[in-house]
């Protein structure tokens, strides 16, 4: 697993332990939005959280992040480096709790997590993988500074095609 560790003013940003798991799997199953943002119409298992984590855990360019205020889970975020030529890295989930969103904090987060990501690993291209229809999330990351590179149909989220959104270097 990548190692993520970043904290500023109240926030943590880390990467999740084994013992998590049940944290990340109430923090999902709380909102249907979230489960609609990782592809699921219907509540997820344990097993299910523990074999993303088993598949970040072994792989040294994945990620599986919790977003901490103190000591509650305030949102995940799971992602993967690349190395096509320059570093990049592609958020293939970020989810922040309903009462946090429309705050600014979401913008805030992920500015704390590029800029982690470009001095700690020289990453100068981020993607985000969104559903066609999930159009508050195109609209959060084009507001920071995303735009939409292209549609994939190989890609699905909910048997829909995702928008590939790209920001840096072309």
């Amino acid at each position: 697993m990548l190692l993520i560790n970043i904290a500023s003013n109240d926030f943590k940003v880390k990467n999740i332990s084994l013992s998590d798991l049940v944290d990340v799997l109430n923090f999902i199953n709380e909102d249907s939005d979230n489960l609609l943002s990782i592809g699921y119409d219907k509540k997820i298992n344990l097993e299910f959280i523990k074999e993303k984590y088993m598949e970040s855990l072994v792989d040294p360019l994945e990620f599986f992040c919790g977003i901490y205020k103190e000591d509650e889970m305030l949102g995940i975020l799971k992602g993967r480096l690349e190395n096509k030529g320059v570093l990049e890295v592609w958020f293939l989930t970020y989810i922040l709790k309903k009462s946090f969103r429309r705050l600014g904090l979401g913008s805030y987060i992920l500015k704390l997590v590029e800029d982690y990501l470009k001095f700690q690993y020289n990453v100068l291209k981020y993607y985000a993988i969104v559903s066609i229809d999930n159009e508050k999330s195109i609209k959060f990351w084009i507001k920071n500074g995303y735009i939409i590179e292209r549609t994939s149909e190989y890609f699905k989220l909910n048997d829909k095609p995702v928008n590939i959104l790209m920001k840096g270097v072309k």
